[in-house]
């Protein structure tokens, strides 16, 4: 661990088109801090040119990484990938697909350095969702609620600040196909939550609302 450096996982499948996006757009908000920040692409079985977009960042950043899988493991396996490749005093995950919008990362810093060990971002809203997505989400949330042992966070999304010592409690648990929300809900740590709107207009494939 480097107690200065932030870690940024961000799984990707067939984001080709938005790796550098992405990228610039992280370094620019974050362009005050005082903290370097490491970004870590994890390639989950792209058929596309993801990862030579990442390897043509990497070759002019050295805080650029990417972790590379040989066929699509589903975005959870993704996330612990990166969450055990990471060197950060604190750990943000958050989508490839612009659907997390950066501009609020300084915010889940500045929580962090006032003392938070978790930051959850909420989604509250998206922007074009129709009556399908909506409904699917409420189902994805009940469906959890009765199964697991303790809340969930409706509308709690993988775009997450995770202390250094929430991390390493979540790489205790060696499962390989974790359902992260779920485990950081169930550690029982207080969450400091902040509200988003995801951008419309990029469709969601995930089963995970």
């Amino acid at each position: 661990m480097k107690t200065d450096l932030i870690t940024i996982v961000l799984p990707a499948h067939n984001e080709e088109a938005n790796v550098r996006t992405m990228y610039e757009e992280i370094r620019r908000v974050l362009t005050a801090n005082q903290r370097p920040v490491e970004l870590i692409f994890v390639d989950d079985g792209s058929t596309d040119s993801t990862a030579a977009r990442v390897r043509e960042l990497a070759s002019a950043d050295s805080l650029v990484r990417l972790i590379r899988f040989s066929r699509n493991f589903g975005q959870q396996a993704a996330l612990l990938a990166g969450l055990r490749a990471a060197h950060g005093a604190a750990v943000i995950t958050m989508d490839c697909d612009l659907q997390h919008p950066p501009e609020f990362l300084p915010q889940m810093v500045g929580e962090w350095e006032k003392g938070a060990r978790i930051v959850q971002m909420v989604r509250r809203h998206t922007e074009d969702a129709g009556w399908f997505k909506r409904a699917s989400s409420r189902w994805f949330y009940r469906l959890i609620e009765t199964f697991s042992e303790s809340p969930v966070v409706q509308h709690a999304a993988d775009y997450q600040l995770l202390d250094r010592q929430i991390v390493d409690y979540l790489l205790q648990f060696g499962d390989r196909q974790p359902f992260l929300r779920g485990l950081v809900s169930w550690l029982g740590f207080p969450a400091r939550q902040i509200e988003y709107t995801a951008p419309g207009g990029a469709p969601d494939t995930r089963a995970t609302a």
